[in-house]
């Protein structure tokens, strides 16, 4: 269970900053920006970040912004894991709209612990992505870590992984979906020709891909044989 306890709004500005600034932590993020996704003042924003600067979760820099800390990311990405196992369990388990089971994560990963996200994870059958196409946080010793993964094309026969994102225009996006190959299903290869092109199995459904297609499919590092 995490040692540290913090208010729901505090959480909220964490995740929302660690968002925002996925791509590169180092880049300050304004607090105008902050505060309009947060659909809050400025003002409001402002005194917010000044307190949490003072706790040592973020780092106000004047007129530039503010940017997570160590401490503060790992608080953020711990509430993230828990927001996209909910996510995960609620549509796939309880049958909810992707929607409705957005809304509900959002609430219940603020009264999550890690006792129980660790047993949600155990349950789901650890997932590394979400039904959005975002990275699970996985545990890295006594932090958290976001995976990065790779192409889908550097697995080897006989082994598996989620996919994580497709990095394709909207056409072959859109033939990969109607092929049942999309952010967070599971696929196993089979097969590797020589120029290749593979052969796949996911969601009881076999298909073939070219080695391009294939480089175009990102799944999770953490690879199931």
């Amino acid at each position: 269970m995490s040692k540290h306890k913090f208010t729901e709004s505090v959480e909220m500005y964490l995740v929302t900053v660690s968002m925002m600034r996925s791509d590169d932590l180092s880049i300050p993020l304004p607090i105008s920006d902050l505060a309009e996704r947060l659909q809050l003042q400025p003002v409001s924003a402002n005194q917010m970040v000044k307190k949490m600067a003072e706790d040592g979760l973020v780092e106000y820099i004047p007129y530039k912004g503010v940017k997570l800390t160590e401490k503060g990311q790992t608080q953020a990405l711990r509430v993230l894991r828990h927001r996209r196992l909910w996510e995960i369990f609620l549509v796939r388990d309880l049958g909810m709209s992707l929607d409705g089971a957005d809304a509900l994560a959002c609430d219940l990963e603020h009264i999550t612990s890690e006792d129980v996200a660790d047993s949600l994870s155990a349950f789901l059958g650890h997932p590394m992505v979400c039904y959005h196409g975002y990275p699970i946080p996985q545990i890295e010793g006594s932090g958290m870590a976001l995976s990065k993964g790779m192409p889908l094309s550097d697995l080897q026969i006989g082994e598996s992984a989620q996919v994580m994102q497709i990095n394709a225009d909207a056409l072959k996006a859109g033939f990969l979906s109607n092929e049942g190959i999309r952010p967070g299903v599971r696929v196993r290869v089979l097969a590797i020709g020589s120029r290749g092109n593979m052969l796949l199995e996911s969601q009881e459904r076999r298909l073939h891909l070219s080695a391009e297609m294939a480089s175009l499919i990102i799944v999770g590092c953490s690879k199931i044989n």
